[in-house]
């Protein structure tokens, strides 16, 4: 566990009552090896690239390379397929021709296929501090029928953006998304439309396990696995403007390794698990084949990335609740913590006086106004964990 307080004093004075603010410094270590993986460990700026060895179209034999839960593990990336290398290039949303329809975001992932050039996929986000990658949507180049019918080949503009990797990644943490947008499918050849249809995707994350891997070229990382569980349900528009189902709900389990400096250094994904009856499951944790497979060999990102202990919180504010007769807190979150303590204390000479408020995974924190005349002190503590 890594604690981080900063030394900032904000002192703010009311009638006869006196609120004095401190964020403040400790440090301890973190437990059991585990490492936290931060957006500074992403790729995130204009300029990075990285590249994979992909198993193409061919299966892969997944049992070995998926590993235990929990941790410490070790995973050997150095050997695999080699089909294909695919590229990941971080450029200016401009740099694509469907740039106009992700309006807020500020960095373009595009991936290709070194060699022939063929597009595999662009994700337009914007890297938010304190929150995360922040996904407007992306654009796939797809042969698969089913999604070429859908109309899931273009650009995919989500109604509501996610996050889909959070500025403070550690072991244990959980959290999903749900992606929703519309489409409308055109039979072409004057044909005509085959009618609106809404496709929603939720991706449920589980950072599920804990180690180091070994990279070709690249040597030895701390990781953090990532295990992910997609589901996508097809629904139409009816006469009446409302959506039904069509089809049955689709699933797929995802693995990543993300490691600190690189980013993402491995990826394996299941088959896709459907069936008619509409009775079809997650893959299971631990599947027999892997359709897609990448391993990172090469890269320009140089920056080592991680935290080596708690950020502290520099910007603590307060306003008083007159109308409910509260103090309010607020700050903004740091990448370096998982959670937060506030503190409150009216005699600074005595270090046992300090009482505990709350503790916290957000960013504001609400405490009772004290008796006139009294003086109160808070301090907020960043825990890295």
């Amino acid at each position: 566990m890594r604690k981080f307080v900063s030394n900032e004093v904000v002192r703010m004075e009311k009638k006869t009552f006196l609120v004095v603010l401190i964020s403040g410094l400790l440090g301890l270590s973190s437990t059991h090896g585990q490492v936290v993986i931060t957006s500074a460990d992403m790729f995130t700026e204009e300029g990075l690239y990285y590249k994979v060895h992909s198993n193409g179209d061919a299966k892969v034999p997944a049992v070995d390379i998926i590993g235990s839960e929990g941790g410490p593990n070790f995973w050997d990336f150095t050997a695999g397929p080699k089909n294909e290398i695919v590229r990941f290039d971080y450029l200016e949303p401009s740099a694509s021709i469907f740039a106009d329809e992700f309006p807020g975001a500020t960095i373009l992932e595009r991936a290709r296929v070194e060699g022939t050039g063929e597009m595999v996929g662009e994700i337009f986000f914007e890297s938010v501090e304190g929150l995360g990658r922040k996904v407007y949507g992306f654009v796939q180049d797809t042969n698969d029928p089913t999604q070429l019918v859908l109309g899931l080949d273009g650009p995919l503009v989500f109604k509501v953006p996610q996050v889909d990797f959070p500025a403070n990644i550690k072991f244990g943490d959980e959290w999903s998304n749900v992606i929703t947008f519309d489409t409308n499918v055109d039979l072409g050849g004057g044909l005509g439309s085959l009618g609106q249809f809404r496709i929603i995707i939720k991706d449920d994350f589980i950072v599920d396990a804990y180690g180091f891997a070994e990279l070709e070229n690249i040597g030895f990382v701390d990781v953090l696995r990532v295990n992910t569980v997609t589901s996508q349900d097809v629904q139409i528009q009816q006469d009446d403007g409302t959506f039904v189902s069509f089809g049955a709900t689709s699933y797929v389990r995802i693995y990543r390794w993300l490691a600190q400096g690189k980013g993402i250094v491995a990826e394996l994904a299941s088959d896709v698990s459907a069936d008619l009856s509409g009775n079809a499951s997650p893959p299971s944790k631990i599947f027999e084949t892997g359709s897609k497979y990448f391993r990172m060999f090469e890269t320009n990102k140089e920056t080592s990335g991680g935290c080596s202990s708690a950020d502290p919180v520099s910007d603590l504010r307060i306003s008083w609740d007159t109308n409910n007769n509260r103090v309010f807190l607020r700050w903004t979150k740091v990448e370096c913590a998982s959670k937060y303590k506030v503190w409150s204390t009216n005699d600074l000479t005595d270090s046992d006086s300090w009482q505990l408020v709350e503790e916290t995974n957000k960013d504001f924190s609400f405490d009772i106004v004290p008796e006139a005349d009294e003086h109160r002190w808070y301090k907020i503590e960043s825990i890295l964990q």
